[in-house]
């Protein structure tokens, strides 16, 4: 260690010492305590990038306020990074960044003229990914004490799903394997897919998913679902979604969001408070598929249950026909022979009635024949009756005759002329 003695001013030396001398001073400690490049646990504060070099604003936060304990300037030379970005499994920029918290093998020097300086030359990424997943399972549990894993479960998903908004990228591969899984079916089911272009990665995502949400809700087309897309990758890759605020966003949505983030073994915080979370993109569109596959089979039952039921009440009212007619049949012959029956008896007693009613009939004319016959003048002048008559005419009436007229006399045989010499009025 250095002997720090050497830094206390001269106090003999009334003018002290130059500032060069100091600079020099400070760079011999800082060269006998930093020889060799040593680990140092950060958080990044702020990132910037120019010519491919990195410069971070490294930063120590008191755990229980969140206030700044310590701060300093680091560098990622672009050599440095490329070395790095090549050895390493995980994508270099997913822990280089905003917010991360990171284990950095750095060199520490002093210069002269601009200062101390520090230089990154390794990173851990496990122990990066290990903070990541401790902080991921206290935001879970989080997320569980709050509750907002249960608002989406509670909304009703419509039967058969029409009208999709899809955030993601137009380039991502999970974008395109959803697409080409709906498209797959567009033969026998019709569904609209409109795309809000979502950067899936990086220090925007959390803006650019609220914004198209905003868009979505506010917009006047009536989505049944909001799905948002993104294959997976590195362990990394998905921590932009393991995010509160987008979590809680979510969770109180009015629309039904369906998550198709990362691989089989990924869940982020959406997926958790998502209405319905699949492990991929093709999951996703498959659970779609199948969801209106399940309406399109229960409308093709009811279609053959309803065509096997009115077979079955053709076949009934065809049986119900059948009995109607033969009971008709044997109805019509009951009734005909009840008739013919009936008739036979009409028909007896009308030849009764007939008989009966020409021998009355009979009697009647040869009753009429004889008062005929009684009446019959011949018979009246026969039993010696006249009949008397003036100018042609009858006369039937004393009044009609005077005394003087000549009458003719018709009797039984013959004719006479008479002369009226009196008459009488009865």
């Amino acid at each position: 260690m250095a002997d720090f003695t050497e830094l206390n001013p001269d106090k003999t030396n009334p003018e002290g010492i130059s500032l060069q001398e100091l600079t020099n001073r400070i760079k011999r400690v800082v060269a006998l305590n930093f020889a060799s490049p040593i680990w140092v646990r950060a958080e990044i504060a702020s990132l910037k990038t120019s010519r491919g070099h990195r410069y971070l604003d490294l930063v120590q936060k008191e755990v229980e306020t969140d206030s700044v304990l310590a701060r300093v300037q680091a560098n990622l030379w672009s050599g440095t990074y490329i070395q790095l970005s090549k050895r390493m499994k995980e994508d270099i920029d997913l822990i280089i960044k905003e917010g991360q918290e990171v284990l950095l093998e750095v060199k520490v020097n002093f210069h002269s003229q601009y200062g101390l300086s520090i230089q990154v030359v390794d990173i851990d990424p496990d122990f990066t990914i290990g903070k990541y997943f401790t902080k991921k399972q206290q935001l879970f549990a989080r997320i569980l004490k709050e509750k907002l894993n249960e608002p989406q479960k509670s909304l009703q998903i419509p039967l058969v799903v029409q009208r999709i908004a899809i955030i993601s990228s137009p380039t991502a591969a999970g974008y395109i394997d959803f697409i080409t899984q709906i498209e797959h079916v567009s033969d026998r089911m019709h569904i609209q897919l409109d795309l809000y272009k979502n950067s899936m990665q990086g220090s925007t995502v959390e803006n650019d998913l609220i914004q198209n949400l905003e868009k979505i809700e506010t917009g006047s087309e009536p989505y049944d679902l909001i799905v948002i897309i993104r294959g997976g990758g590195a362990k990394l890759d998905l921590m932009d979604f393991d995010n509160y605020i987008l979590a809680k966003k979510i969770a109180h949505y009015p629309i039904p969001v369906l998550t198709g983030i990362g691989h089989e073994i990924d869940i982020s915080a959406l997926d958790v408070v998502a209405a319905i979370s699949q492990k991929t993109p093709t999951a996703a569109a498959q659970y779609i598929i199948n969801k209106n596959d399940e309406f399109i089979s229960r409308i093709e039952i009811a279609k053959l249950k309803i065509a096997e039921a009115a077979v079955n009440q053709l076949q009934e009212h065809k049986r119900q026909l059948e009995r109607t007619r033969t009971e008709l049949t044997h109805s019509a012959l009951n009734f005909i022979r009840e008739k013919k029956h009936q008739l036979a008896i009409v028909k007896g007693e009308l030849l009764i009635q007939s008989r009966f009613q020409l021998q009355k009939t009979a009697e009647t004319l040869r009753q009429l024949t004889r008062e005929f016959q009684i009446s019959n003048p011949e018979n009246v002048l026969k039993r010696g009756f006249a009949i008397f008559s003036k100018d042609g005419k009858i006369v039937s009436d004393s009044n009609d005759i005077r005394e003087g007229d000549k009458v003719e006399v018709r009797l039984f045989k013959g004719r006479a002329e008479s002369t009226v010499t009196k008459t009488y009025q009865s």
